[in-house]
């Protein structure tokens, strides 16, 4: 099975939250999401693998344009950051890295993810079914 975009509903979050249990940082910041209503509507799903991503909203106003994104495989989140959504590099946030043994198979997996959720999460596609969303991204090294 390949990704889907797909809405989360309920029982979504709730295995969102199950699968990031075991991860204080993320799991606060989801639930910190819920709370405010801020939780993302869409993420790019592969059932068969138990993988999905999709983008972290930021609570507060930064100056920052980095846009985080939360990415589940094989039981472990990593958070991504896109540099900013118009030159579409990707970093792992320094907390979140993969092992080298796993690296390659987790940007490949993000990228896949990457090609059905789109630029803003809601798929690669304009509101006329034109592409215009599509992203690729590029991995920058630390």
């Amino acid at each position: 099975m390949s990704f889907l975009l797909k809405e989360i509903f309920i029982n979504d979050k709730d295995r969102i939250f199950s699968d990031t249990a075991g991860d204080q940082n993320i799991c606060s910041t989801l639930r910190l999401l819920e709370n405010l209503n801020m939780f993302p509507k869409y993420w790019a799903l592969d059932n068969e693998m138990n993988s999905y991503l999709f983008f972290e909203p930021k609570t507060v106003r930064e100056e920052s344009l980095d846009w985080p994104l939360i990415f589940f495989l094989e039981g472990k989140a990593y958070r991504v950051i896109f540099s900013d959504l118009i030159c579409e590099e990707l970093r792992f946030d320094n907390n979140y890295k993969p092992s080298a043994s796993d690296k390659d198979l987790v940007q490949n997996k993000i990228v896949e993810a990457l090609s059905v959720y789109g630029r803003y999460g809601t798929g690669n596609f304009n509101d006329k079914g034109q592409p215009e969303y599509a992203v690729k991204p590029i991995f920058k090294e630390d």
